[in-house]
């Protein structure tokens, strides 16, 4: 089964939605799924996440998305309300390790979110090479994380789902968030249904309850990004804390080994007791805010919140486990409603005195304010005593009672002052979304005008490359014309001023010898005769000089053009040209048989001519049939340098090596191997079957590049490489 292939109720590859076109199915999860998709009017690849809740609804064979059941019309119409409130407000995020939303737009009868595509490697691939594991890496991969994320708790949001699997390290090592589709304003409203979204190991306990939306906050993410790290140091997911809950409350050994355990000797132990206060299973026992938890988990040593987490988590693990079928109540592990009314009033508060906006994060609660817990804990040990423990039982039972009853006081008094608190916020909310909506509706005029401005932009591109390359080849012309009018012109003034050279030189000597004659002429004829025959004689020695030198300028020429007749001559034998190298190198004959080049480049020739006439032997032909196999081989092995050495052609040694990579197997097959005389070459076709990823699953390529030509010609006795 093809692993691309997309489920019948996805969009198929190819789909269109406004200005995107849909590449591949990238992932699925039970609210939606996201595509791999390319903007046509800007080029570049996005990824977009269609709302498609599975449990409820389906795709029609129009493309439409709609509620599987009457029943569930209601349902599905406020989970796509939802989605499409939570895209407006993600969309303002903006930080460089957290995945960016850019576009919200609906079609289909549901909506989409379009999201910046961001490739590279899971977290859980990444942890799996060893160096990637040391404590300095992760706390480089966490920061960036921790600090984006603070932002997003800041604007009143939360993840809900941080797992390995949601972070990416990208290729220059950055990492990434990805998968906000799950994030939810912290809020007391219910989900109206759906199911929690919670990932094993990774989700606290506070998020596996739908309904108490109200319990959870920045510190149910601090507990993810604790059991990532767990999972860096440990390369083991961390039990599920469900199980975890209820092994403590039946007073069993808590099934999470801790960090300090597992790492002890290759971390520091700050940065392991760090984790272990992450995981905590109270949400009073936690960090309650990053902004207390990174410092500590950076720290040298052993922060005194975490410590003490820690050891009264153990304390309380070893009284449990000294007395037999006793049962912790919930509230030791949640915390009561006290401990969070207190949370929430301090965190009111914190927010009163600081000016932050968003929904407060509950601080970590002091030790000494957990009454109940107190109460509990000490039951637990009166029990242990015996006989006396029972008269202080029910003394501690009838405090309990009384304490429980003003606590519940307490509580409605609580929820009453959140409850206005609530309706205050929401109102603010609602402000804030409608000035977001005319602030997206700007946002998205704005992109229209600039998709428009950089469309003539393009066109004007286009317009002024076709005129530079007119004017570039009439520049060309005009100057290959130039060049030939200046060597015309360099010619003549050669001529003209070798002649005029000679006739001045002539007329000075002349007139020399003709005053030495005139001076000497009244005193001795014989010297004058002697002086004209001295006169003539040099003039015909200046004369030869002047014809030698024009022979030899005639003969540099010559060689030259003969040279180039060669040069041509050469260049056609690499093309197995063997008429067009023939005529040439008869051509530089015809300028003269003194240049040596002639004999090399007439064997050059001539051997190229026994090699056309010599037919492809038997032996030739299964050595390239042997470097076919040699390349076929090469490739299902994965062994880039042996292809490189086989094969050239930089385009396909490139798709050759990003298939390599991405695959674990590539199946590969050769085909039609024949000889061709008419050029001296061996061709086949190489074929790739499928290709296995290192899950198992099976790829069949596409047509654009399942099936490519392989050659190797035979020039001047030589077989070239493998060509694509």
């Amino acid at each position: 089964m093809d692993p691309t292939a997309p489920p019948t109720d996805t969009l198929p590859p190819g789909s269109r939605l406004l200005n995107y076109r849909i590449a591949r199915l990238l992932g699925r999860g039970g609210f939606g799924v996201i595509y791999l998709a390319v903007d046509v009017n800007l080029g570049h690849r996005v990824a977009i996440k269609e709302y498609l809740p599975a449990d409820i609804a389906g795709r029609a064979q129009n493309s439409r998305v709609q509620p599987s059941h009457n029943d569930h019309s209601q349902l599905y119409q406020w989970g796509l309300e939802r989605f499409v409130k939570e895209a407006r407000n993600l969309v303002r995020f903006r930080h460089p390790n957290i995945v960016r939303v850019t576009a919200l737009f609906q079609e289909n009868n549901t909506a989409y979110m379009v999201m910046d595509f961001e490739e590279g490697l899971s977290l859980r691939q990444y942890l799996q090479v060893d160096q990637n594991r040391t404590e300095a890496e992760l706390k480089r991969l966490i920061k960036p994380i921790a600090q984006g994320l603070s932002e997003v708790h800041r604007q009143g949001f939360i993840h809900r789902d941080i797992k390995p699997g949601n972070l990416l390290v990208r290729k220059d090592g950055s990492p990434v968030l990805l998968d906000f589709g799950s994030a939810r304003l912290a809020s007391r409203h219910a989900t109206h249904g759906l199911t929690a979204l919670v990932s094993s190991g990774y989700a606290p306990l506070e998020q596996y309850n739908p309904e108490s939306e109200e319990q959870q906050g920045p510190w149910s993410d601090i507990y993810a990004l604790g059991g990532v790290l767990y999972f860096g140091v440990t390369q083991r997911d961390p039990a599920d804390s469900t199980q975890r809950s209820l092994a403590i409350v039946n007073g069993q050994a808590d099934p999470l080994r801790s960090a300090s355990e597992l790492g002890r000797g290759e971390y520091a132990d700050a940065f392991l007791a760090a984790i272990d206060w992450a995981l905590s299973v109270r949400i009073a026992d936690r960090p309650q805010m990053l902004g207390d938890w990174i410092p500590a988990l950076f720290a040298e040593s052993v922060p005194p919140d975490a410590s003490i987490a820690t050891q009264q988590l153990l304390e309380q693990q070893t009284r449990l486990a000294a007395v037999p079928n006793v049962t912790a109540p919930a509230s030791t592990l949640l915390g009561t409603e006290e401990d969070w009314t207190d949370s929430m009033q301090t965190a009111e508060r914190r927010d009163t005195k600081t000016g932050a906006s968003g929904v407060a994060a509950a601080p970590v609660a002091e030790p000494a304010k957990r009454s109940s817990a107190g109460w509990v804990l000490g039951l637990v040990a009166l029990i242990a005593l015996g006989a006396a423990g029972t008269w202080a039982y029910q003394q501690l039972n009838s405090r309990l009672t009384s304490q429980q009853a003003t606590v519940e006081a307490q509580r409605r008094a609580a929820d009453e002052a959140l409850a206005r608190a609530e309706s205050a916020r929401e109102e603010a909310l609602a402000a804030i979304s409608a000035q977001r909506e005319r602030d997206a509706e700007q946002i998205r005029l704005g992109a229209e005008r600039l998709v428009a401005e950089r469309e003539a932009e393009r066109a004007a591109a286009a317009d002024e490359a076709a005129r530079l390359a007119a004017e570039r080849k009439a520049e060309e012309a005009a100057q290959q014309t130039a060049r030939e009018e200046a060597l015309a012109a360099e010619r003549q003034r050669d001529d003209e001023a070798a002649a005029q050279l000679a006739a001045e030189l002539a007329a000075k000597e002349a007139a020399r010898e003709a005053a030495r004659a005139a001076a000497k002429a009244a005193a001795d004829a014989d010297a004058t005769a002697r002086a004209a025959a001295e006169a003539k004689a040099a003039e015909q020695r200046r004369a030869e000089q002047f014809a030698a030198a024009q022979q030899a300028l005639a003969a540099a020429r010559q060689l030259a053009l003969q040279n180039d007749q060669l040069d041509q001559a050469l260049d056609a034998l690499q093309i197995n040209n063997l008429n067009l190298a023939r005529s040439r190198l008869s051509s530089a004959v015809a300028l003269g048989e003194d240049n040596p080049r002639l004999a090399v480049v007439a064997d050059a020739v001539n051997s190229a001519e026994q090699n056309a006439r010599e037919p492809i032997s038997d032996e030739e032909f299964e050595q390239i049939v042997g470097q076919f196999h040699q390349l076929k081989e090469a490739i299902e092995r994965g062994n880039l340098s042996a292809v490189r050495r086989l094969a050239e052609g930089e385009s396909e040694l490139a798709l050759f090596t990003r298939l390599i990579e991405r695959f674990d197997q590539l199946d590969v097959s050769i085909s039609g191997i024949r000889a061709r005389d008419a050029d001296k070459s061996i061709v086949g076709t190489l074929r790739i079957d499928q290709m296995t990823r290192d899950n198992g699953n099976l790829a069949i390529p596409s047509s654009s590049y399942r099936e490519r030509q392989i050659l190797s010609r035979r020039i001047g006795g030589e077989w070239t490489p493998i060509i694509w």
